[in-house]
């Protein structure tokens, strides 16, 4: 084999830096090295147990000298940790059933790249003890502050107007984390001493102190850095500080308060001269230390030099006030410059037939565009934009040309010598400041990584996490726009689907949130399989979606499009649930409204849409409604009582109402029915109000755990007997939401009360829905009674699968026979003796009510020949009489 190319050997050199491995047991450290690095490492290795005690220690920053005031970090094995809080902290944190942590621990001048890891009894057990590795990222981190601080120095600060002079006291007070400052000689045209630090009231607390000490300050630092060459530096102690300034109390005390502990101090030397001091005055948090390495001594060396340079800069553009080509016949301080700027820089020429084309680029305008001086020779800044931004760019360029302005700025691609692209923030001035006859100075900063934060940033505020789809925002917008659109399109329509899942919360209650998410994924994914190109399918919030459709054709079209997404999203959806496969069904009502009308109203538009979808659900789930206009005070009313309900709701405000169910031989109580008020809006029924709303389930669950609690309150008081129970009527997405959740049952148990005294009633057109024929099978298991509510022209089923409580039936359908054929009555005539279905007439009005309801085979009665619904208090004044008299 011939020898290896250059390739193998790059990087490969010797460094004297590096440690020998000097020890006695020579044969015990090649066997194993692994507890000789752990000893000696820079890192932290420790083990602890559940009770955060050491159970290992390893490397060399865990064995050294704890900084004076401070704890050691570590003991011996088998003693508790000791160290920095966030240490400490994070064990404990882990121990206690957090995943593994991770963060940077600075200590002193010493930064660690710290991981806390649990140790598990088995993949499942409990932690048992944590690990933690502590690797020194010190020389790291100090590299990455250098670059952020000379990278915090580009052109386009100067483009600004920033003085190069202060942004560098500026950069270096970040980077030090202390005070710094920069101060010219006395009669300097140019002055740069505004205090510079991270924190904005210690800098304003800096800076009234350093005014206070006058002309003072400029002398004695002069006097202190007397004598220093270009890039080296002094290190003075605070008294010596003091003194050379005249110690003035409040510089004085504001140092002591802050923990000034030294002073580095630089000569700013310029061409002609000394021009000034930069000084940084170390305080307690600083991060350079009063004896700084020879990496540090040599990076702050350098910025102060590059600080000189825009001091002197800026007296120089005071001199030449005039234009700025005294800075190009500057050479040497343009080259340096020029050359050594981080971002991309460039000479184009201003005037004359070749106006626009490239005479020089710097160095790192080349590394950005991959390209060689000579590729970019003769070319035109606009030859390196991407096509698609050309325009804006050389729209930019010629008004610069021709004298109308003196700078600009605009964002743009430039093609790489490898095809690829790069964004850029582009920076043109004019280098004399206008007329169009100066050449042009072109700054290019890559702000692609910033770009691409932004974009995603843009992205996320406008779309759904989950789903991917677009947003509420988004989605107004497009509406918006199509809307529009329709006053430069003569018959154009607009059509706004709004569709809300039927059973989601059933799925989010029965399987847990994260099922819930999968099906709000699979249906997006339906959703957008469905919708034509240009129409726009999002996430309304919660389980409500929005189709925005800016062309169709008419009120036919929409609906068939609606239809369609109704299907789908009917269909069966799969869901992983613990690792079963689990099939679901959730079912969707849909509300469309077309529009024809130019109009910019988009919330008008989007409540017909919410007002037919409404309607779609109160007629019954999985339908499809076009809106009609009738509808829009019904939707104006409705959510007004909605928010009014939400309110009251969360402050307490709802009401109960009892109607009493009447023996009607003895006028004995043998049950309530119960309701939700809110009186100040003019509702007496709450749960018919939200039956369609998010609102359902919390306020059927309030009603029956309140409900339960005051009939447990009057059987403890004797107003009532054991048998006495309370009826809650319960629409059957109610009845599902309840029974599934086990809501029935827990109010039940809180409230003392045996779950036969709870009795669910719904009319017996929901019986039709196999769902809600499963529910009732569910509350009869649970042990609650079940009472169906007969209604006219719809028969009872033959056979319910589940034991009646009670049957109710409206007392004027009874007097007009309309029910004598229905099997629920039917059976009741035929076994007069069975006493374990109570039938109750409702709605009795009159004695000749409760004639026709006993003839009938009923022993119960409700309603205002007995008591109107009431209040608890009022309720229990008439209990307390044994019996209900009528109010006839």
């Amino acid at each position: 084999m011939g020898e290896p190319g250059p390739e193998h050997a790059r990087g490969v050199v010797g460094d004297p830096t590096l440690p020998v491995v000097a020890t006695a047991g020579v044969d015990a450290v090649l066997d194993d090295p692994l507890p000789y690095l752990a000893a000696r490492a820079r890192m932290i290795v420790l083990a602890t147990d559940a009770d955060a005690r050491a159970r290992f220690v390893g490397g060399r920053l865990a064995h050294r000298t704890a900084p004076a005031g401070t704890a050691p970090w570590v003991v011996r094995p088998g003693e508790p940790v000791a160290g920095p809080a966030a240490l400490l902290d994070a064990v404990r944190d882990v121990l206690a059933g957090d995943r593994g942590r991770r963060f940077e621990l600075v200590d002193g001048a010493e930064v660690l790249d710290v991981v806390v890891l649990p140790v598990l009894d088995g993949a499942d057990g409990p932690v048992r003890g944590t690990l933690v590795l502590g690797a020194d990222v010190s020389a790291q981190r100090v590299l990455d502050r250098r670059v952020t601080a000379v990278a915090a120095l580009t052109a386009d600060g100067t483009l600004r107007g920033a003085p190069l002079g202060e942004a560098v006291a500026a950069s270096l007070a970040t980077y030090a984390s202390t005070l710094v400052l920069a101060r010219v000689g006395a009669g300097a045209p140019f002055d740069a001493g505004r205090v510079q630090h991270p924190d904005p009231d210690v800098r304003a607390r800096l800076q009234d102190a350093l005014d206070a000490a006058g002309p003072d300050l400029d002398l004695g630092l002069a006097e202190l850095a007397d004598g220093l060459a270009p890039g080296h530096h002094a290190a003075r102690a605070v008294p010596d500080l003091l003194r050379a300034v005249g110690s003035p109390p409040a510089l004085r005390d504001a140092l002591a308060d802050l923990g000034a502990h030294g002073v580095l101090l630089w000569s700013l030397q310029g061409v002609y001269g000394t021009l000034g001091v930069l000084a940084m005055v170390l305080l307690a948090d600083a991060r350079v230390p009063l004896e700084p390495d020879p990496g540090e001594r040599d990076f702050l060396g350098a910025m102060a030099t590059r600080a000189a340079m825009g001091i002197e800069l800026g007296v120089l553009a005071e001199q030449v006030d005039v234009a700025t080509e005294a800075l190009f016949e500057t050479q040497a301080r343009f080259r340096s410059a020029f050359d050594d700027a981080p971002v991309g820089m460039a000479v184009a020429l201003g005037a004359g037939p070749r106006a626009g084309t490239l005479v020089e680029v710097n160095a790192a305008l080349q590394s950005l565009l991959d390209l060689r001086w000579s590729d970019l020779m003769g070319a035109t800044l606009v030859d390196l934009v991407h096509p698609d931004d050309r325009p804006v760019c050389a729209a930019l360029v010629e008004r610069l040309l021709a004298g109308e302005e003196s700078r600009g700025t605009c964002e743009a691609r430039l093609v790489r010598g490898d095809g690829d692209v790069v964004w850029v923030h582009l920076a043109v001035q004019v280098a004399d400041g206008g007329g169009g006859q100066g050449d042009l100075i072109v700054h290019a900063e890559d702000v692609t990584s910033t770009r691409a934060v932004r974009e995603e940033l843009a992205h996320q505020a406008m779309h759904d996490t989950l789903t991917q789809l677009p947003n509420r925002h988004l989605a107004a917008d497009h509406l918006r726009l199509a809307l529009a659109d329709l006053a430069r399109h003569d018959g154009g329509r607009v059509a706004v689907l709004f569709a809300d899942l039927d059973r989601f919360k059933e799925v989010n209650d029965t399987y847990g949130h994260p099922a819930g998410d999968q099906v709000l994924v699979e249906v997006s994914r339906r959703l957008r399989s469905l919708v034509r190109e240009g129409d726009t399918a999002a996430r309304w919030g919660g389980d409500e979606l929005v189709v925005v459709c800016p062309r169709v054709a008419d009120v036919p079209s929409a609906r068939r499009l609606a239809e369609r997404l109704r299907d789908a999203l009917g269909a069966p959806i799969v869901i992983d649930v613990d690792g079963l496969e689990v099939q679901v069904r959730v079912g969707v009502s849909v509300g469309v409204t077309v529009t024809g009308e130019r109009t910019d109203d988009v919330d008008r538009v989007l409540r017909e849409a919410d007002a037919a979808m409404y309607e779609a659900k109160r007629r019954g789930r999985g339908r499809v409604e076009v809106f009609d206009p009738a509808w829009g005070a019904r939707a104006e009313e409705r959510a007004r009582v909605l928010r009014q309900v939400r309110r009251a709701l969360g402050d307490g405000r709802l009401a109960l109402r009892h109607q009493p169910v009447v023996d009607l031989g003895s006028g004995r109580v043998l049950g309530v029915e119960v309701f939700v008020a809110l009186d100040e809006v003019g509702v007496d029924d709450v749960v018919g109000q939200v039956e369609d709303s998010a609102l359902l389930h919390p306020v059927g669950e309030w009603l029956v755990a309140s409900a339960l609690r005051q009939l447990g309150r009057w059987r403890r008081s004797g107003l009532v007997d054991r048998s006495t129970f309370v009826l809650a009527r319960a629409p059957g997405r109610l009845l599902e939401s309840l029974a599934g959740t086990g809501a029935l049952v827990r109010a039940a148990r809180a409230a003392g009360v045996p779950r036969a005294n709870l009795v669910v009633a719904l009319p017996v057109s929901a019986l039709l829905v196999a769902d809600v024929r499963e529910a009732l099978a569910g509350v009869a298991r649970q042990g609650l009674g079940v009472c169906v509510d007969l209604e006219a022209d719809v028969r009872s089923p033959d056979a319910l699968g589940v034991p009646v409580r009670a049957v109710r039936a409206p007392a004027a359908l009874l007097a007009s026979g309309a029910l004598r054929h229905d099997p629920l009555l039917g059976g009741r005539r035929r076994r007069q003796g069975d006493a374990d279905r109570l039938l109750v007439a409702v709605g009795v009005r009159t004695a000749e009510d409760v004639v026709a309801a006993a003839a009938h085979g009923f022993h119960a009665g409700q309603g205002p020949w007995f008591a109107e619904p009431t209040s608890p208090e009022d309720l229990a004044t008439r209990l307390a009489d044994g019996r209900v008299t009528p109010s006839g």
